[in-house]
């Protein structure tokens, strides 16, 4: 499925979850896209197929949902280092469209620096 396939299938979704939320749909569909991507076709990680995480969600302190182990990339000081990293499981897509919404509303580093404000400013719409 291409990247406007895609956002044309779950938009009215990610509109849905993220209503007065003050989270753009756009921008949960923008992530979702970059993070859920295998070969260019969003929805195909192992994460978001198996696991319903489209976001490349881990565990956060105040989440109380299932994980899962697995091996992922991460890049320190410019180089890439594999180590295991607990991840979120949803149940469904809007779950973990939900979850995403709740991450950034959970997680300081977000309202600490200001981007929930600056998304609730946005004027930009699917």
């Amino acid at each position: 499925m291409t990247r406007e396939a895609w956002v044309k299938k779950y938009g009215p979704l990610a509109i849905s979850v993220t209503s007065g939320t003050g989270v753009f749909p756009e921008v949960l569909l923008s992530q979702a896209i970059v993070e859920s991507s295998r070969d260019g076709i969003p929805g195909e990680s192992l994460l978001s197929k198996q696991y319903h995480n489209y976001h490349g969600l881990k565990v956060w302190p105040k989440f109380k949902g299932k994980s899962v182990n697995l091996k992922t990339r991460e890049v320190y000081s410019g180089k890439d280092k594999y180590i295991n990293s607990n991840f979120a499981i949803f149940d469904t897509i809007q779950d973990g469209f939900k979850g995403y919404v709740q991450f950034l509303k959970d997680n300081p580093r977000y309202a600490d620096n200001g981007v929930r404000q600056k998304m609730q400013r946005s004027k930009f719409r699917l």
